[in-house]
């Protein structure tokens, strides 16, 4: 018995565990855009990168380089010594909390989450343009109310976002339903038990 509990509460564990926090996403949403182009560039190519962002984070622009790296890239800071330009253009990433959802009695209230992140690449060689597109991932997902704060960085504005208030009359309820069950069960056990 003690070891099924045990391994009820270590699933619980990785299953909560695997919640990923809004910057994770954003990470991996970029990883996605560089593989939208990074087969284009072939290894061991010079590449001057440039990056904007319009809403001002650059926290973005190691991540990017980051990912190319692995595909063997390097980076140049002077243009007329680069094979390959890479224009890359974030217009927004954003976090939106919709609506706060209770499925079952006694369960832990859940909020829906959306994380996006749109922008923009064009790359190009020597010879002119090699490709470009505009890109948009979204992931929507529910996690627990009372872990929101855990999945945002207050320092960077763009993971967080406004927290729709708790359900009132939900919070109340079970509290008053449970409480009125155990004085039922008192009552009756002690009217029974005197019959």
């Amino acid at each position: 018995m003690i070891k099924k509990i045990a391994l009820i509460l270590c699933l619980q564990l990785v299953a909560s565990a695997q919640v990923q926090s809004n910057l994770m996403l954003f990470n991996s949403f970029i990883d996605k855009s560089v593989n939208l182009f990074d087969t284009s560039i072939p290894a061991e190519t010079k590449v001057f990168l440039n990056y904007h962002s319009l809403f001002g984070e650059t926290i973005f622009l190691n991540r990017i380089q980051s990912s190319l790296d692995k595909s063997g890239v390097v980076f140049v800071f002077d243009q007329s010594k680069a094979e390959y330009i890479l224009n890359y253009n974030l217009e927004s990433a954003k976090v939106q909390y919709e609506k706060v959802i209770k499925d079952e009695f006694l369960e832990d209230f859940r909020v829906e989450r959306t994380v996006s992140l749109n922008g923009s690449y064009q790359l190009n060689n020597t010879k002119g343009l090699l490709s470009s597109d505009k890109f948009l991932f979204t992931s929507k997902d529910t996690v627990k109310y009372s872990s929101v704060k855990d999945l945002e960085y207050p320092s960077l504005s763009f993971t967080t976002a406004k927290i729709p208030e708790e359900p009132f009359w939900p919070s109340l309820m079970e509290p008053a339903i449970a409480i009125g069950t155990i004085i039922l069960a008192i009552f009756l056990f002690f009217t029974v038990r005197s019959n």
